[in-house]
């Protein structure tokens, strides 16, 4: 199994970073897809050749770039990349890109990996992705896909962003008195990664949406 890339994209991979997300012992401990595993050196933040995955409605989305992992401690090609969002001066390919800080802050929309663990970005119609992190309602995110680890093997999800911001901001969830419940803003893609990347195409396969 193999996912082509653009090879002008950049690679965002640093193999500590994802020993440490998966460490049992670690404060994360994330259980990635086996497949996926073996993709992320090659694929992580970088941009696909073939974008285009189906939604069982008939309708098309693109993706945008791939997650990176990388944290502020992994050497990155220059130049910086200033972040639009308060990051204090970290780069955007690490604060607004990089699973750990996109899964790291209080208003993260995938409730800090706990079942959704996001992989990619996507278009928003004919609009580039630019971020998966979220601070507030004055800069939105972008829709994500996500591994969804209630099911076994892990299926793949997308993640609305409009509807998960609403979710996490609600003050019953942020006092901890309610949880998140996912399904109100998930919308089911593959049964697993490995069916997902066979769905990836060129160009979309019916209309778009």
């Amino acid at each position: 199994m193999k996912i082509e890339c653009d090879p002008s994209s950049q690679l965002l991979f640093d193999p500590r970073v994802l020993t440490w997300l998966q460490d049992p012992g670690g404060f994360y401990a994330l259980d990635f897809d086996l497949n996926f595993v073996t993709l992320v050196p090659e694929i992580a933040g970088r941009i696909p050749t073939k974008p285009w995955f189906p939604l069982p409605g008939g309708t098309a989305r693109r993706i945008g770039w791939f997650v990176g992992f990388v944290d502020e401690e992994s050497e990155l090609p220059e130049p910086h990349i200033s972040s639009l969002l308060d990051s204090g001066g970290t780069d955007a390919r690490v604060y607004e890109r990089s699973l750990p800080d996109i899964i790291a802050t209080p208003f993260n929309l995938f409730g800090g990996g706990e079942r959704l663990i996001p992989f990619a970005s996507l278009y928003d119609d004919v609009h580039p992705p630019v971020t998966l992190q979220w601070e507030d309602f004055d800069l939105d995110a972008n829709d994500a896909l996500c591994f969804d680890r209630s099911t076994m093997p892990q299926s793949i999800v997308l993640c609305n962003f409009e509807q998960a911001a609403e979710a996490v901001s609600e003050d019953s969830y942020q006092n901890g008195d309610s949880v998140l419940n996912y399904d109100d803003f998930t919308t089911f893609v593959s049964n697993s990664f490995k069916e997902f990347v066979g769905s990836l195409s060129c160009a979309p396969q019916g209309g778009t949406g």
